[in-house]
């Protein structure tokens, strides 16, 4: 039977999808895109730019709306895959910091949170997406090391371009998340 995974790369407002099948032991990547994870007239980055001097009303109002935007992208861009391939488990990073800011003052007094508070929006988006559509989630190290590592990179010459980093660590995630270690 073949298990099919998707691994994730996030970044501030989109992120790599790459889908990989297990057929026995044999792994193939059936799909790598680019998917957006934020509505366009959103800010990507509202903690560390727009809410900067902004009245803390306002800020949080802002936030609150790019989560919103980050969540309805996020199970977009979800159900648009689930909709061409049967997908039983999701591969992404472990989450930068162990839970989202409170509120903007909270990241905005806290370097190590404000630096990765607009993350945590995407990651977060991510999670709550997957289980409105019941997808497990496996939460992989940022660098993992993977002992397909080789046949990780060799990709590139099956596939072409574009097979950057985030690729390579989104199949490493999506191989986790389908149990080949």
């Amino acid at each position: 039977m073949t298990k099919i995974a998707l691994g994730v790369a996030p970044h501030n407002g989109w992120a790599v999808f790459v889908t990989v099948a297990l057929n026995g032991n044999q792994p193939t990547i059936l799909d790598r895109r680019r998917v957006e994870l934020l509505d366009p007239a959103m800010p990507n980055q509202p903690y560390h730019h727009e809410t900067v001097g902004m009245p803390p009303k306002e800020g949080e109002h802002l936030v609150k709306h790019v989560r919103t935007s980050a969540i309805l992208c996020a199970e977009r861009a979800l159900r648009q895959l689930q909709s061409e391939y049967p997908i039983q488990a999701i591969g992404l990073r472990q989450p930068p910091l162990p839970q989202s800011p409170t509120t903007v003052a909270e990241a905005h007094n806290n370097y190590r949170i404000f630096s990765r508070a607009d993350s945590m929006i995407y990651h977060d988006a991510l999670i709550t997406a997957a289980a409105k559509l019941a997808l497990p989630v496996t939460l992989v190290p940022a660098r993992t090391q993977h002992s397909l590592d080789k046949w990780i990179a060799d990709q590139r010459t099956v596939l072409g371009a574009p097979w950057q980093q985030d690729h390579k660590d989104a199949t490493a995630r999506a191989l986790i998340a389908l149990d080949v270690r």
